[in-house]
């Protein structure tokens, strides 16, 4: 699969996970139902499109690069998972998010972004030459 178009598969599930978890940190916040209702209608699109888009990538790129690879695709789909479960537990979008909720939907948005962006790291150091030496120290 072309890299550019597998980075564009994982970044635009956690885009909109993202914003989904910023519209229920601000609603909640700021008391505000159509920031907590969108960030619900956004988080639903995030989840499908993670699960549309990122699920292939991630499974084409664990085949591509290895154990490493299938980690790091593993860390995304696990933070997908943990917002889908969140989304789930919260039921009517009506509602305000419990702040545990949202709190478990920021823990799956760092484990999104850092299983994406680790993994975006070896496929861009992997294709500079550095195949079969160790990743630089601190990655």
């Amino acid at each position: 699969m072309n890299r550019t178009l597998r980075h564009t598969l994982v970044l635009v599930p956690a885009a909109l996970l993202d914003t989904a978890f910023a519209l229920d940190l601000a609603g909640r916040w700021l008391h505000l139902e159509g920031l907590w209702t969108a960030g619900a209608r956004v988080a639903v699109v995030g989840i499908a499109a993670g699960l549309l888009l990122g699920l292939p990538a991630g499974v084409a790129g664990a085949r591509a690069g290895g154990r490493r690879t299938g980690r790091y695709a593993a860390l995304t789909l696990a933070g997908l998972a943990l917002f889908a479960l969140a989304r789930w537990v919260r039921g009517d979008e009506a509602i305000p998010p419990e702040p545990v909720l949202v709190a478990a939907e920021g823990i799956a948005v760092v484990l999104a972004l850092a299983g994406a962006w680790a993994g975006g790291f070896f496929d861009e150091w992997r294709a500079k030459g550095a195949a079969g030496s160790a990743p630089p120290s601190g990655a």
